[in-house]
């Protein structure tokens, strides 16, 4: 299980990422993923606390669910990113698709 919801409050949903999504785990990311429905064009807020890893075709499944919410009045936001993964947000532009914020991300104890 990848998503894991954290708050909920009418139409605000905080949905944690609980792993790294990498290539051999992607197909049960992309199922859980394309699950996620904004509810009254509310908003879905995916927290990246604790994620250290995201493979490009996660960007990929991330950039179609994005769409697909906002495409049916609904918001995606994304927050706690590491500054790796930041990067990856930007150079792939998906920081042009969802709302990134930029909040202190806090690293995975070893």
């Amino acid at each position: 299980m990848f998503l894991q919801t954290m708050a909920q409050d009418g139409s605000f949903h905080e949905i944690w990422i609980t792993k790294d999504v990498l290539p051999e785990n992607l197909p049960a990311f992309k199922a859980e993923m394309y699950a996620l429905k904004a509810q009254d064009g509310g908003e879905i807020r995916l927290n990246f606390e604790g994620v250290d890893q995201f493979c490009s075709w996660a960007l990929g499944v991330l950039a179609v669910v994005a769409r697909r919410i906002q495409d049916a009045g609904g918001e995606i936001t994304v927050s706690r990113l590491s500054p790796n993964l930041q990067r990856i947000f930007m150079y792939a532009r998906l920081d042009r698709s969802v709302d990134v914020i930029k909040d202190r991300h806090v690293e995975r104890a070893a």
